[in-house]
């Protein structure tokens, strides 16, 4: 299947009118994410009954650093656990060793997320998977990035 009809697909069924979401009972977390890509992270419900988050990120990969933003949505399995379905863009930079160069990087991400939230405490885990196209660099699609989240509700 072609890239470009994948991501238009994911993009499809994130914001997609036609699957059952429910909103997060929080409105704002921040995350630290643990990985094959690391880093931090703040979330924002849109709106207090809404299924519809923005999520922006630092993470640290491959000797190189990226800020990303991603649209979320989300849908419920059950009660206190979701699946997260995001799309946005990056930008940053990667250090190659060989060549002791910084390289900018920028591109496309989509995120798949289980996320559950820990009852009796303000904390949510989750384990995720974040492929991403990469437009200014050789290897243009990355698939192998996963890795764990915890993310602290800040008004549990």
């Amino acid at each position: 299947m072609n890239r470009q009809y994948l991501i238009l697909l994911l993009l499809f069924v994130c914001f997609s009118p036609l699957h059952q979401v429910k909103s997060q009972n929080y409105q704002t977390a921040l995350s630290l994410r643990l990985g094959t890509s690391s880093g931090v992270g703040i979330k924002k419900v849109l709106g207090r009954r809404s299924p519809f988050a923005i999520e922006g990120m630092a993470l640290y990969r491959l000797g190189g650093a990226r800020a990303l933003v991603l649209f979320e949505s989300h849908l419920e399995l059950y009660d206190g656990g979701y699946i997260v379905l995001g799309a946005g863009g990056h930008g940053g930079y990667r250090y190659i060793s060989v060549e002791n160069t910084n390289y900018p990087v920028a591109g496309l991400d989509a995120l798949v997320e289980y996320e559950h939230e820990m009852y009796g405490t303000p904390f949510l885990l989750g384990f995720y998977f974040k492929p991403h196209y990469e437009f200014l660099i050789p290897k243009l699609f990355y698939t192998h990035n996963i890795g764990l989240s915890v993310k602290l509700m800040m008004d549990y």
